[in-house]
């Protein structure tokens, strides 16, 4: 049987209990528990219009999903640091608006073991690249884009998008950025 993936932007319309609670779960499977939000958090966030979350779904089921926003300007210098940023540590009043200039957090990207690296990974890549690309096609270029990968899948798809490493915290941990 072939899969059939198809993948989706959930808009405010779309945000749902469900899906939260899904995104929930996928990051309890993927990340340590430092790095895994509450429902509350996610609800107060995607509340803002400029939230961006993007699911992968195979025949109907999310399988994964990125989220970003752009980020306010001292949130951006506190991501550069190192210091610990966690969903839980971001909230409505970190989202700032896409503008020129504005910059871009990639706050989490979580794809089921079992698709990993595969067309699921890649519609997800595809779909942040096509906004990014919507954007400056509307004139608005963001001057950064920033992530904090936790392991090394991540950092070699944050890559594919021009981000570099800024500073290495560990083993696996490393803040990423590309300036425009």
């Amino acid at each position: 049987m072939s899969k059939i993936y198809e993948h989706y932007t959930i808009d405010k319309k779309a945000h749902t209990i469900e899906n939260f609670n899904t995104f929930i779960e996928l990051d309890s499977k993927a990340y340590e528990a430092q790095y895994v939000t509450s429902l509350e958090k996610m609800v107060e966030r995607n509340s803002c219009a400029d939230m961006c979350l993007i699911a992968a779904k195979v025949l109907g089921k999310i399988v994964g999903y990125i989220n970003y926003f752009p980020i306010s300007d001292e949130l951006f210098e506190e991501i550069k640091t190192g210091k610990m940023i966690t969903d839980i540590n971001i909230g409505a009043e970190d989202v700032a608006t896409y503008i020129t200039g504005c910059k871009v957090y990639i706050m989490s990207v979580v794809v089921k073991p079992e698709y990993r690296g595969g067309k699921a990974t890649k519609l997800l890549g595809e779909a942040f690249q096509n906004h990014m690309n919507q954007l400056k096609d509307s004139g608005i270029t963001p001057s950064a884009i920033i992530a904090m990968t936790v392991s090394a899948k991540g950092k070699s798809f944050v890559e594919k998008f021009g981000l570099t490493e800024y500073l290495k915290i560990d083993a696996c941990k490393s803040i990423m950025i590309k300036s425009n």
